[in-house]
């Protein structure tokens, strides 16, 4: 269950955070950092939309707040859809983003979206009417250079995408985010079983690579909610 397990290690990341006040344990000035990052976010019971999907039924179900100008979502995107194909054909997350942006037919994405991501690991903020995308290609863990190496690497990838996206975000001035597991599913490839504790190492390490600046600009959101997409995860 990737999405309870993800709730718990970012628990146990705020329980290491009491200990470190308390003086119980020591710290390194990372340790307490990423811990910060961690007190401000909420793991939230539906997707970046607000949508919940029943696995059961196949149905979504409107359960959190939807999305306003206000609010920066993560996109994870594909590099193909990216570069060559643009928005159409998009499923998944990515298809249900485009279609609440209204961009679900188009050819190709914004230029500045595509000079901005050439690569995996990158990642551009573009607004779309009243929607604020942050399309973020995450690693193909499948890819052999990541299936056949340690869990560091992988991790390392999934450090330094994140850490792209939010230093789109703490450049926007929004003050709320949306963020999801990036890299799930079938890109998870081996690590599947350690995604959730992968996705809580790579955003507590991605927040430290921030400078100062950025850092103080995440932490003064209202809200960062890590979503989850599927009732089962939740």
């Amino acid at each position: 269950d990737a999405g309870a397990g993800v709730g718990l290690e970012i628990e146990v990341e705020e329980d290491v955070k009491g200990l470190v006040d308390e003086g119980v344990v020591e710290a390194t000035e990372d340790d307490v950092a990423a811990a910060s990052f961690f007190h401000h976010i909420h793991v939230a019971p539906w997707g970046v939309l607000g949508l919940q999907l029943d696995e059961s039924t196949g149905e979504l179900a409107l359960r959190g707040p939807e999305t306003d100008a206000g609010v920066a979502i993560l996109d994870p995107a594909s590099l193909h859809h990216i570069q060559a194909q643009g928005p159409s054909g998009a499923v998944g997350a990515s298809g249900a983003i485009y279609r609440a942006a209204r961009i679900q037919g188009d050819a190709m994405f914004p230029l500045k979206v595509v000079s901005a991501i050439q690569v995996e690991l990158q990642a551009k903020l573009h607004t779309y009417g009243e929607k604020q995308v942050i399309h973020a290609v995450g690693p193909d863990l499948r890819e052999v250079q990541y299936d056949s190496a340690d869990e560091e690497k992988a991790v390392e990838a999934l450090t330094q995408t994140y850490a792209n996206a939010l230093r789109e975000f703490a450049a926007s001035g929004l003050r709320r985010l949306r963020l999801l597991p990036l890299s799930g599913g079938k890109f998870s490839g081996r690590f599947a079983p350690e995604m959730p504790g992968m996705t809580v190492g790579a955003l507590g390490a991605a927040f430290v690579q921030l400078d100062e600046r950025q850092r103080s600009s995440v932490l003064a959101a209202t809200s960062i909610e890590l979503c989850i997409y599927k009732e089962t995860e939740s």
